[in-house]
């Protein structure tokens, strides 16, 4: 079954509400069904894993800046862990999930992430919100006016939780408001959408 959540669902909670209305409507059609606990959830967006990974890989080696030094100094900031599979599901007591993450944080103002040292200091902000949520940083590409993270987040939290917190501990690295409201939260996984006949 192929469904659409809003930011502020997480998947345990969207897994549970579907399980439970999908028995109420069973039981109110005379033919109930007793459903295990476990269940697997697997998140779908318009890219699929390895086109993300890519995409962050190439972010800085593409980036069009005069300064070569600027770009080397970007591309040596720049993080994949190639021991976090992002195809293997996070398991629980409930069930598996699926729930990839692909975060964009821009600055305010366009600002240039690499003066005043806070390039060091935004990176040391992503790893912190990995530590905090318990999320699994696959890659992290600093650009000069935004960053991408791409993780597997833990099934308890929503898109908005994990955008708002990636927010609030890339300023706190920073020391002042570095990064505007506007955080881009898009899910992914090994399967695009139209695996499902869906555009």
């Amino acid at each position: 079954m192929a469904f659409q959540t809003g930011p502020d669902v997480s998947p345990e909670l969207f897994a549970g509400r579907v399980k439970g209305r999908l028995q109420h409507a069973l039981r109110q059609a005379e033919t109930p069904i007793g459903f295990s606990r476990k269940t697997a959830v697997r998140a779908l967006g318009d890219n699929v894993s390895d086109v993300v990974a890519g995409y962050l890989r190439r972010q800085t080696v593409r980036a069009a800046l005069v300064d070569e030094r600027y770009r080397a100094t970007l591309r040596a900031a720049a993080f994949e862990d190639a021991a976090v599979d992002l195809a293997a599901p996070e398991e629980t007591s409930r069930g598996r999930y699926w729930f990839n993450l692909h975060l964009v944080a821009t600055t305010e103002g366009r600002f240039r992430i690499g003066q005043e040292d806070f390039l060091d200091k935004v990176r040391a902000g992503v790893f912190a919100w990995a530590r905090e949520t318990g999320c699994a940083l696959k890659a992290f590409a600093p650009m000069p006016d935004h960053v991408h993270v791409a993780a597997r987040g833990r099934p308890e939290q929503t898109p908005r939780e994990l955008g708002e917190a990636l927010w609030r501990c890339l300023n706190r690295a920073a020391g002042c408001r570095l990064m505007s409201d506007r955080v881009y939260a898009g899910t992914f996984s090994e399967y695009g959408r139209g695996v499902l006949g869906l555009s």
